[in-house]
């Protein structure tokens, strides 16, 4: 009977070698799986942080077994709607990722996608998603499947001829699974001892079997809320009493994708950010602050700067349900008879600010529609946000502490152009850094006009200006205060203080951190109060030496202050000693 039927298979298999259509078909559904295969191996090696020629060989064996224990169940269904939609799936998925690493030099993960889904769309419809010729992998095999597609109605038939021998091959294919996982195994890189180290890094997850069982690890991992709440990590307990009756105000500026070295940057022997830069020399001015951008892209940065507390990884951390943020230091302020008052020219929804700023602490918040301001580009544009802050202020009792989210300067760096030009920059090349340029421009001449306004208004107020997190601009032209170690993707933004005693310092040793917000904070504020935190207050310089935490480690202040990658200005600097610019 065995006999019958092996002869049975082989007589339909031998089938498909006499009939020219089958044998056209077969070929191109192998170089399908086969480049379909190589496709995604390079998918992977891209994503991983060592690359190797022993890594790729594995990665595409691995791949291999994989795909072809999954293929011959798609060319059996009948419809040929399934694979072409499984093809957008798989294509979508590779192209986000992508995408999302360019951006963050991290893994993206399901659960955090499906829960920024409206605020990546939005991204991607104001052109802010990054794009790059690596992109193009995604399609290299669609050519063929377009074939495939054309002559389907041939596909389960020829299944069907060659079942057996895809039977082997799928069986074959297990059994080469077992022997890697058993290898890895020996290697303690199998997949339950890769999960059980999950928070230690997901590199060895990424290289030995993928981003989608990575991203199973992921939802399984935080599949419990109290799992995600635990996973913060908050820091020693700071106390303060209060030291006066007359306490200052607070005037708090983040401006998006201010990087580090903006402030120094020049061109044509001008200075792009030439309010912000003088400020080195007439605030508190710490130029290399550690951003946390992770999960939660910009919103991670407020989390972590309320909070004093680093924000998840694979998760954002302002979309957590029910978080009571007991270690808000704008809860404490609140408390302590301070006015909280929040503005960003975004919608209110986008990252939660609307329902979590309230949980923050903040006893109003306006978004775009609350200013009742017009959306120019993607957003309100950071003028009219200061104009209504500035008059919302002014009717505001003090003290008070005001936080002050920017817009104009948001990736792409096209919103600026819908209301300001500066010719300085027309002979840059690449578009973005051009557009970044006349972006930063525009949001330094702004903050030069509030802060005026703020000082010509208000006594006894701090005034703090500080960046997001890097603009992710990878040219000659520029270079960004970022760099990239093992897993981690380190991100340096300026920070400014402008003092109600004009105190100046420049901190030339040591990087800082959102970290040390809140203690700067409430020690300024000169109230009782109690947070935790791995911070240190920025106006009591010279600071110690205390390490700064990171995605399950700490990192000393001095090194990551030495290893940021500085502004090269040399020329420029010629041309600005020669007295020769634009202007002359």
């Amino acid at each position: 009977m065995f006999k019958n039927f092996i002869v049975k298979e082989c007589k339909g298999l031998f089938g498909i070698f006499r009939n020219r259509t089958d044998l056209l078909l077969a070929a191109a559904i192998l170089a399908f799986v086969l480049l379909n295969v190589l496709k995604i191996s390079i998918f992977n090696f891209y994503l991983m942080p060592e690359k190797t020629l022993e890594l790729f060989g594995y990665k595409f064996t691995f791949t291999l077994f994989v795909v072809v224990m999954i293929y011959p169940l798609l060319f059996m269904f009948k419809s040929k709607i399934i694979l072409p939609a499984f093809y957008a799936l798989q294509s979508i998925y590779m192209l986000v990722n992508i995408g999302y690493y360019m951006y963050f030099h991290n893994y993206l993960h399901i659960n955090e996608a499906l829960h920024v889904f409206a605020e990546g769309f939005t991204a991607i419809r104001n052109f802010s998603a990054p794009l790059h010729p690596a992109m193009l992998l995604v399609i290299i095999d669609l050519p063929i499947l377009i074939y495939i597609v054309r002559r389907y109605t041939g596909c389960p038939l020829l299944v069907r001829k060659a079942r057996f021998l895809i039977l082997v091959a799928m069986v074959l294919c297990f059994t080469g699974l077992g022997n890697i996982e058993k290898n890895n195994f020996a290697q303690k890189v199998s997949f339950k001892q890769s999960v059980k180290n999950y928070y230690e890094g997901e590199s060895d997850i990424i290289e030995r079997y993928g981003t989608l069982f990575n991203n199973g690890v992921t939802v399984y991992q935080n599949q419990d809320y109290s799992y995600l709440v635990n996973n913060f990590v908050y820091g020693e307990t700071k106390t303060g009493t209060s030291k006066s009756k007359k306490h200052p105000n607070f005037v708090f500026i983040q401006v998006e994708s201010m990087d580090s070295n903006i402030i120094d940057q020049m061109h044509n022997g001008q200075y792009v950010a030439p309010y912000l830069h003088s400020l080195i020399d007439d605030s508190i001015y710490y130029p290399y602050t550690m951003s946390y951008h992770l999960g939660g892209s910009t919103s991670d940065t407020e989390f972590s700067i309320f909070n004093s507390v680093q924000p998840l990884a694979d998760y954002p951390s302002m979309k957590l349900a029910n978080y009571d943020y007991a270690n808000s230091m704008v809860k404490q302020l609140a408390g302590s008879s301070y006015s909280t008052v929040a503005f960003h020219g975004n919608v209110g929804g986008f990252f939660n600010r609307n329902r979590a700023f309230p949980s923050i602490g903040f006893e109003r918040f306006y978004d775009i529609n609350g200013m009742n301001l017009t959306e120019q580009g993607w957003g309100a544009s950071d003028g009219d946000v200061f104009d209504y802050a500035l008059s919302t202020l002014k009717e505001t009792e003090t003290p008070f502490f005001a936080y002050a989210i920017t817009m104009t300067s948001h990736g792409p760096f096209t919103n600026a152009a819908n209301y300001y030009e500066n010719p300085l920059f027309d002979d840059i090349t690449k578009k973005r850094v051009r557009n970044y340029y006349n972006s930063i421009a525009y949001v330094d001449e702004e903050i030069r006009q509030f802060v005026s306004e703020i000082n010509s208004n208000f006594d006894n107020t701090y005034i703090f200006i500080i960046g997001d997190h890097t603009p992710a601009i990878h040219s000659g032209k520029y270079v960004q205060a970022s760099y990239k170690e093992n897993e981690r993707y380190f991100e340096f933004v300026p920070l400014f203080v402008i003092t109600p005693d004009q105190k100046a310092y420049r901190e030339t040793r040591m990087a800082a951190s959102f970290l040390d917000i809140a203690p700067t904070i409430l020690n300024a504020a000169r109230i009782d109060y109690e947070i935790k935190s791995d911070g240190l207050d920025l106006l009591a310089y010279p600071n110690s030496n205390k390490n700064i935490p990171f995605l399950n480690a700490s990192f000393d202040r001095y090194s990551l202050f030495a290893k940021v990658p500085r502004t090269n200005n040399e020329a420029d600097n010629k041309l600005a000693t020669s007295g020769m610019s634009n202007n002359n």
